[in-house]
């Protein structure tokens, strides 16, 4: 084969075999190793052999041979590498032609295997045809049977088509009933529509309605809410009043206790020697403020308890509570017009 060839005639990489041509025209080849010997011996000035075998002496005679040489040598590389580049394009052609191949006998055992699976359907046609060649025979024979029947089927005919004409007769009078019923569904059909229309509308004012009711239900909940807060509210008012209204108790007896409890004013005498004020026949009034700001009157004779009058006006309250003093803000917070202290001040007082 060519490969085999040029891989005799190309020198290869890495041993000593790799050679040169010895001439332009000559088929005798040098070796690497004499190819270096020789470029050493031209380098040192020693006589080479020359094209004709000749001793050559001198550096230049040297130099000249040695380029001869390699101007043969890049001649024959170039060669062997134009061989090298046609072996490597013969082996991708035989590469391709081996895939090809390889491709064609892929077809063939294809193409073989289609051959014998049509072979084995017209062995399963052949079966079927000879199948149908006798069932052919058997309808046949039966096409002859119907032959016979089909001249009885014609008297039948016969007999159907006179039940037909009547039956034709029955159908246009169904039919005539038939149009009378869809008029009459027509009219139903509207009667329904004028009924659909009233519910929906009927339906239309429920759900005003339903939504009229969840919203007052709403309401409710919201009032039934606050109506819960009031009373919650006034309940705790309520028990707000009965502790004022036990704290004003308490405060009453205290100060009714106090006024008891006062000394009653001596008499005293002036210089001249004679009596100033005297509490003989006389009696004094003392006046205290309730917690709740009426005034009560209570007078004290002689020698004995104080009883209270009874509450003055209202007016009478006020002006009492004004001319003492403008009362604080616990005091009008809590309905008291004077404090405790100003009241025992007022006790003491005659």
């Amino acid at each position: 084969m060519v490969p085999d060839v040029i891989d005799e005639e190309r020198p290869r990489a890495g041993s000593d075999s790799s050679v040169v041509s010895r001439g332009q025209g000559s088929s005798e080849l040098l070796s690497t190793n004499e190819l270096e010997h020789t470029i050493a011996i031209t380098q040192s000035g020693s006589p080479i052999l020359d094209s004709k075998g000749g001793m050559t002496r001198g550096k230049a005679g040297n130099i000249g041979v040695l380029m001869t040489y390699i101007q043969t040598y890049e001649i024959e590389r170039m060669k062997v590498v134009s061989l090298e580049e046609k072996v490597r394009d013969a082996n991708s052609v035989i590469e391709n032609h081996e895939a090809k191949l390889s491709l064609l006998e892929a077809e063939i055992t294809q193409t073989n295997r289609l051959l014998e699976e049509k072979d084995r359907r017209i062995k399963d046609l052949t079966i079927n045809l000879n199948s149908e060649k006798s069932v052919v025979s058997q309808r046949e024979a039966t096409l002859a049977e119907t032959g016979q029947k089909v001249v009885a089927l014609q008297d039948e005919m016969e007999l159907s088509k006179a039940k037909l004409d009547s039956a034709t007769t029955e159908c246009i009078r169904q039919e005539a009933d038939l149009e009378m019923m869809r008029r009459q569904a027509t009219s139903l059909k509207s009667d329904n529509e004028s009924l659909r229309l009233k519910f929906e509308k009927v339906h239309a004012e429920i759900k005003i309605k339903e939504s009229d009711l969840i919203a007052a239900a709403e309401t409710q909940k919201v009032l039934q809410a606050r109506a819960d807060e009031l009373e919650e509210q006034a309940r705790k008012d309520k028990f707000s009043i009965l502790e004022l209204r036990n704290s004003l108790d308490q405060q009453n007896s205290q100060l009714e206790n106090q006024s008891h409890r006062s000394t009653p004013i001596s008499d005293t005498k002036s210089e001249a020697g004679g009596i100033k004020d005297s509490s003989i026949g006389k009696r004094q009034r003392s006046s205290a403020i309730s917690a709740s700001g009426v005034q009560y009157t209570k007078l004290r004779p002689r020698g004995g308890p104080s009883t209270a009058t009874g509450p003055s006006t209202t007016k009478q309250a006020s002006s009492v509570a004004s001319s003492k003093g403008k009362p604080t803000v616990a005091e009008r917070n809590t309905g008291t017009s004077m404090t405790t202290k100003k009241l025992k001040q007022v006790a003491k007082k005659p």
